[in-house]
């Protein structure tokens, strides 16, 4: 199953067309939703994420610094997106 007729199986299952559906996640997205209030973020990425794409997370970083703020960028280079939030998890959980 490809990831367009998965997205597409989702929206039909929430009562919606492809193109309402992304539209509604358009709305949620990270880089449409910045703001100057935030303190202090670290964005982190797997290289071979395929749930949050590298270049994605890229864009992410370079719009949050267009808005006037400084994120921190973590990049796993040999790492999925599992990999990827077990490995900041971990480095979380020693922080606390």
């Amino acid at each position: 199953m490809t990831a367009l007729s998965l997205t597409r199986k989702i929206a039909e299952c929430s009562g919606k067309n492809l193109e309402e559906y992304q539209a509604a996640l358009h709305m949620f997205s990270p880089i449409e939703n910045l703001s100057i209030q935030a303190v202090s973020c670290e964005v982190v990425l797997g290289v071979y994420d395929k749930i949050v794409p590298h270049r994605r997370g890229r864009e992410l970083v370079e719009h949050m610094q267009q808005a006037g703020l400084n994120p921190l960028l973590q990049v796993y280079p040999a790492s999925g997106h599992v990999e990827t939030v077990i490995y900041f998890s971990r480095k979380f959980s020693r922080h606390q």
